[in-house]
């Protein structure tokens, strides 16, 4: 095993890329197989072992469980095409563990794929059981040392991470990747405003794979890259392109595509020994009576909101929220790498959350430029480009060390390592955080203007909310259905004309931000509840604005939680339960203390940074019930409104 490569700033290179000699000879020695589980479900797996075993050998064993499916049937004459890869996002992946000598597991989790039961809702208490059957099998074979790590990206990253609250000792590392740590604000309802968008669609997604229709479900993620691909909105020839291309007819086009690959994609590959199909079309009959995580989420505001799911009326969405089960993930004793990225829909933060509460030695942080899967880079006024970091060569470190006791270097390097944009640069880091970030206010002043000093007269601004108002399909949200949907944001001038912006003088100096920023808002709304939009954005010499981050927060949840919060935060927390809700009363003036997604970004000499205001996102989230508000925000004097930037000195 060669060492790590040393850089400048103790992290690997921006240039280091897979190297085609870590790749495992095809074919893997592969089987499919069904493991009954304790009540007599069925939970269908794939076994890959490197064809260079010698016989005997004993290897440690990733496990990959998914609410997907775990590999695809190619009907005939494609099947002699490697089409059967174009759905799997874990080839190169698999490969690239098995030419390091383990074994793979890839099994479809209760309820999907080709394994039997139903789903009453996302990570059950059965499907978590289910994991620790799936481990007692492994360690029962031949060919297994004893020792199991888990991954996955996205559903399947909180799969391997659910899987620790089993506490099996053969268990001892995880990597969660791209996946949430709290479903309620996380995903379903960040700062208590309704995701609508992304459950709808990926509610409708997982309800093509239920009825064991994947080729609509990859059109339909097909799609939405499509969308995300088109020219910006920055007028001229480029913006009527994007208007033309916003005239498709969405559901006919994903019609046809499904239609086109239904030619070659026969849905999710039986096991083997189903020789005649009859257990899978029992099995997707089942699926039937999946849970409709849209359907739920419609019917809750809070978080301790129950009647959730039909089949099981006490459950609240902390049921199955890895938060939750914080303590079991720390008895584990299983050390976890959470990755994520900055244009990664709240991952960024679960994964800061998860970093910081299970404490595990020898746990790591990675944060980088990524879209949602880690397969794209995004950076404010740069090309979407594809990631050029080696993310499999850096799992394989971290197995290698906690599976096989290979240290290749990775042990002696800090813990955390994030990508600060702007200067386009990898940094490393004892904390996150990192140490010696000092916060730094912008104040709302008059003019329209981010001041570092507080202005000393109170005043306010009025805007009349639009609820037409959006961040458009480039987004980070709409990102999170696929891993090549770009989150870039393209030039927000026009956007910015429909919301209340504040703009710093053009700085003097580098400045450079690395942490959660946290605004601070005064203000006086006409109705009872509002959701207000914050981005923090960059103004390039020529004008460009370019998106940096943002935080959202519902009025109603505005109360910051009395009671300690059950995870370590490095954020202001908000409990979202209904005993600390609260309508606005209409007139009087409420302080909303709303936290930003964590970033790392370098403001340039001559750039201004800009807080930009809103009261909806059309494109995303669900807006409150009742006519759109108007609003007063407050600044200046005992009412100063600001933003508060974790600044790195120097």
């Amino acid at each position: 095993m060669s060492p790590r490569i040393p850089l400048p700033d103790a992290h690997w290179s921006p240039e280091r890329v897979a190297t085609t000699q870590d790749l495992a000879p095809r074919p893997a020695l592969s089987a499919s197989r069904y493991l009954r589980m304790r009540d007599g479900v069925r939970v269908a797996i794939d076994l890959h072992l490197p064809a260079t075993r010698i016989p005997g050998e004993r290897l440690p064993t990733i496990l990959r469980q998914t609410r997907y499916f775990r590999s695809a049937r190619i009907r005939p004459p494609f099947d002699r095409l490697p089409l059967a890869h174009v759905p799997d996002l874990y080839l190169l992946t698999r490969r690239r563990f098995l030419g390091r000598g383990y074994a793979w597991v890839d099994a479809d989790v209760r309820g999907s794929g080709a394994s039997s039961g139903t789903r009453p809702y996302p990570w059950s208490r059965d499907e978590i059981r289910d994991g620790a059957e799936i481990v007692d099998w492994i360690v029962a074979q031949p060919w297994s040392d004893g020792a199991v790590g888990s991954l996955g990206i996205s559903y399947d990253g909180t799969c391997a991470e659910m899987l620790l609250c089993n506490g099996h000792p053969a268990v001892r590392a995880a990597a969660p990747l791209f996946s949430l740590f709290d479903v309620y604000a996380d995903v379903a309802f960040p700062g208590g405003a309704h995701l609508a968008w992304f459950t709808e669609a990926w509610s409708a997604f997982n309800r093509k794979l239920d009825r064991n229709d994947s080729p609509a479900a990859i059109a339909q993620a097909i799609w939405h890259m499509f969308r995300s691909a088109r020219p910006g909105e920055e007028g001229g020839a480029r913006g009527l392109v994007a208007a033309a291309l916003d005239a498709l007819p969405g559901d006919p086009l994903v019609w046809a595509g499904s239609a086109a690959l239904r030619a070659i994609f026969a849905g999710v590959r039986p096991v083997d020994d189903d020789r005649d199909g009859s257990l899978l079309a029992a099995a997707i009959a089942a699926h039937r009576a999946n849970f409709d995580v849209h359907a739920g989420a419609l019917g809750i505001t809070a978080r301790d909101d129950a009647g959730l799911s039909p089949s099981d009326p006490g459950v609240t969405i902390d049921a199955f929220s890895p938060h939750s089960r914080a303590a079991d993930l720390r008895a584990s004793g299983a050390v976890v790498y959470s990755v994520s990225g900055w244009r990664d829909g709240a991952y960024p933060h679960s994964a800061v959350k998860r970093f910081r509460t299970v404490t595990a030695p020898g746990s790591r942080l990675l944060l980088g430029p990524f879209c949602h899967g880690g397969r794209l880079y995004a950076s404010p006024s740069r090309p979407t480009r594809l990631a050029a970091l080696d993310l499999d060569g850096e799992l394989l470190s971290f197995f290698d060390l906690h599976l096989r006791g290979r240290d290749d270097g990775i042990e002696a390097e800090a813990p955390v390592h994030y990508y600060t944009t702007g200067a386009e640069e990898w940094r490393s880091a004892s904390q996150w955080p990192p140490p010696g970030v000092e916060d730094r206010p912008l104040y709302l002043a008059p003019g329209r203007e981010l001041a570092w000093d507080r202005p000393a007269r109170e005043g306010g601004d009025d805007h009349a909310v639009d609820p037409d108002a959006g961040t458009g399909e480039r987004s980070r949200w709409r990102a999170l259905l696929g891993p090549f949907i770009r989150a870039d944001y393209p030039d927000r001038r026009q956007r910015d004309k429909k919301l209340l912006v504040y703009t710093s003088r053009p700085l003097e100096a580098d400045l450079e931000v690395s942490g959660h920023p946290v605004a601070t808002l005064h203000l006086t709304s006409s109705a009872p509840d509002a959701t207000v939009f914050v981005y923090l954005e960059d103004v390039g010499p020529d004008g460009s604005v370019h998106y940096v981050t943002e935080g959202q927060l519902r009025a109603l949840h505005r109360a910051l939680s009395r009671e300690p919060p059950p995870y370590a935060v490095a954020a202001p927390y908000h409990s979202f339960l209904r005993a600390d809700a609260a309508p606005l009363v209409p007139g009087e003036v409420a302080e909303l203390v709303i936290d930003l997604l964590p970033v790392s970004h370098r403001f340039l000499r001559g750039h201004a940074v800009r807080l930009a205001i809103a009261g909806a996102d059309r494109d995303h989230f669900a807006p409150p019930s009742g006519p759109g508000a108007s609003v007063r925000l407050h600044r200046g004097g005992a009412l100063a409104s600001r933003i508060d930037l974790p600044v790195q000195p120097g």
